[in-house]
């Protein structure tokens, strides 16, 4: 591979993980930032819930058709497109007036952001060899993740520096804007196909949902772990705030750790991944593991002890790249099923992030108890541990054994 298309493909790599992060911003600083928007607009918490929810609710009606309908198109623009209009409806919440309009931009947002799963999808395959997406998958969500994480950690300084979190979600506004700039300016279309496929009759896309079952069990894991993240990161900051007296700035600091778990665990996958050999351990230990951490944080104000569980909850979540790689690894799968399946995979890993912070805002409305409801969605990480029971072998070892066999 000549060193042209090394740093094309890294560059246009780079790119995408900063328009990722960028569009973000506003969904991940919600959390730190809801007390202060739900005073100033009245909210209840389960109107609280909603906006929680509502950056996933595009990802839930729209993954797996637009999956299919824009694996079509160039996957450049695509992403320019995204990154203008997500610009715009950032800073249309920004000047929200009433919370209608706030959750209304928001979930406008959200139907816009899946334009991010296929273009994922498109670019890996177009600029990767098969043996290198783990690592690849591992770089771009674990960059991504550590951008979510310095983002809940400034979030409430930047709304103390700037005055408010309109004006924050006006910055976040202009960031997105400037990325789209540059990723015009910079990203190419085409390159090297670096990861063919096995030459199989033409068939719809859109029959991966049903020819690869395990698809299913790779979803059920996505939304057990989303269902979990999303609760506790749009109500854990409340939590403590209400609970323990822990100021925002505080809070958002340990939050942010967990992110700093993600960074590393996605950073390091591919190299375990290579060392140990084996996807399915990968899943189940760390699956098993989250809700004995997360569960233990609502049992603390130490924050020295929270800030070791946020950063240990992050970084079991080692087995998110590993999953999201799985559809690329199937037998005999093509370009588009790979965005379909991919499109599936995001659709329940969505579901559980819209459902997490709804039944959270839910129960604890309905039973008056924060820590109640925060301990039951912290279970949800189980169908993680069982599902990577039922996996399939696909790391290294699985494929050095089957190429001894052929």
């Amino acid at each position: 591979m000549g060193d042209n298309t090394l740093s094309s493909r890294w560059a246009a790599l780079g790119l995408f993980i900063a328009g990722d992060s960028a569009g973000r911003m506003a969904g991940q600083s919600i959390g730190v930032m809801l007390p202060l928007i739900t005073k100033e607009l009245a909210i209840t918490p389960l109107g609280a819930g909603w906006l929680g929810a509502a950056p996933w609710i595009g990802n839930l009606f729209f993954s797996i058709p637009f999956g299919w309908w824009l694996s079509r198109y160039s996957y450049r623009r695509l992403m320019a497109l995204y990154l203008f209009t997500a610009a715009g409806l950032v800073a249309l919440q920004g000047g929200a007036a009433t919370f209608a309009i706030l959750l209304g931009a928001k979930i406008m947002e959200s139907v816009t952001s899946v334009v991010r799963v296929p273009v994922r999808a498109l670019l890996l395959h177009r600029w990767f060899p098969k043996k290198e997406l783990t690592w690849a998958n591992g770089i771009s969500m674990g960059l991504a993740e550590l951008a979510s994480g310095l983002t809940v950690a400034t979030a409430p300084f930047l709304f103390i520096l700037l005055g408010g979190w309109r004006n924050t979600f006006y910055l976040f506004s202009l960031a997105i804007m400037l990325v789209g700039i540059l990723w015009v300016a910079l990203v190419k279309e085409g390159g090297p196909l670096l990861s063919p496929t096995t030459a199989v009759p033409e068939r719809a896309p859109i029959a991966a949902v049903v020819r690869y079952k395990h698809l299913w069990v790779m979803g059920a894991c996505r939304f057990g772990s989303q269902f979990q993240w999303s609760a506790f990161t749009i109500f854990f900051p409340t939590y403590l705030l209400n609970t323990y007296q822990v100021p925002l700035t505080t809070s958002g600091f340990v939050v942010s750790l967990l992110y700093v778990g993600v960074v590393v665990a996605f950073l390091t996958c591919g190299f375990l991944l290579d060392k140990v050999g084996r996807t399915r351990p990968m899943i189940w230990i760390p699956g098993f593991a989250v809700p004995i951490l997360s569960l233990a944080m609502l049992f603390t104000s130490w924050i020295p002890l929270l800030a070791f569980l946020s950063f240990m909850s992050g970084f079991t979540r080692i087995s998110t790249p590993i999953i999201h790689t799985m559809p690329f690894q199937l037998p005999e799968i093509k370009p588009r099923e790979i965005a379909v399946a991919s499109g599936l995979v995001m659709t329940m890993q969505t579901v559980g992030g819209i459902a997490g912070p709804l039944v959270a805002g839910v129960l604890y409305q309905t039973w008056g108890s924060l820590h109640l409801a925060l301990a039951l969605c912290f279970l949800s990480p189980l169908l993680i541990g069982f599902g990577g029971l039922i996996l399939p072998e696909m790391g290294p070892k699985a494929s050095e054994r089957v190429s001894l066999e052929l």
